[in-house]
């Protein structure tokens, strides 16, 4: 009994990553192997295709989270600072206010 050697080459996720599988075909009832090999093909490059899709949405959705999170990274930084300028500035107008208080005043 003598086989056939079918190459089947399919593309996951990008060009540079190819997988191929071999699959053996009897010459004998070649019609029926022939439908076989097709659903089973059929049904390959379905997952595939769902697998990309997957795949795909993953990767955008990752995008979508790094941006939010760099987002709210730059506004917590520019948060902070406003608010140390703010503490600071305070601190500066009491350490005035106090001073000037307290400041014996001579009215001779």
């Amino acid at each position: 009994m003598s086989h056939n050697v079918v190459d089947v080459t399919f593309t996951a996720h990008g060009p540079d990553e190819q997988s191929k599988f071999k699959i053996k075909v009897e010459k004998t009832d070649q019609t029926a192997l022939e439908k076989e090999i097709e659903t089973e093909l059929n049904h390959l490059a379905d997952v595939i295709n769902d697998y990309r899709d997957e795949a795909s949405y993953i990767i955008e959705r990752d995008i979508r989270h790094r941006r939010t999170a760099e987002s709210t990274k730059s506004r917590v930084l520019w948060w902070s600072l406003i608010q140390t300028t703010i503490v600071i500035g305070v601190s500066v107008f009491q350490v005035w206010y106090m001073r000037r208080f307290f400041e014996v005043k001579r009215l001779i």
